[in-house]
């Protein structure tokens, strides 16, 4: 009588970018500025690599270029990150 877990499929790096960085600014609601960020991460780095079909940063690059709003959403984030502030809200 034993439980079958579902396995959960990864979600690829352009749905974590989307999810995050759409209309709703999702990123904007962390509290810790960095948690969007490795979570990314993780999505291109996962801590179990076996099994796993290599990932292709072109797909990102291809979303970014047909998804403005998300890109610039994106950007301000990264920008904010990485220029030394404390928050970025």
């Amino acid at each position: 009588m034993g439980l079958f877990l579902a396995k959960k499929e990864r979600e690829s790096v352009v749905e974590k970018v989307n999810f995050y960085f759409d209309e709703n600014n999702r990123w904007q609601e962390k509290t810790d500025s960095y948690e969007v960020l490795v979570d990314i991460v993780v999505a291109f780095r996962p801590k179990k690599l076996h099994n796993l079909p290599p990932l292709d940063i072109a797909d990102l690059i291809v979303f970014l270029q047909e998804h403005q709003a998300v890109k610039n959403s994106f950007s301000t984030y990264l920008k904010s990150l990485f220029s030394g502030k404390k928050s970025i809200k």
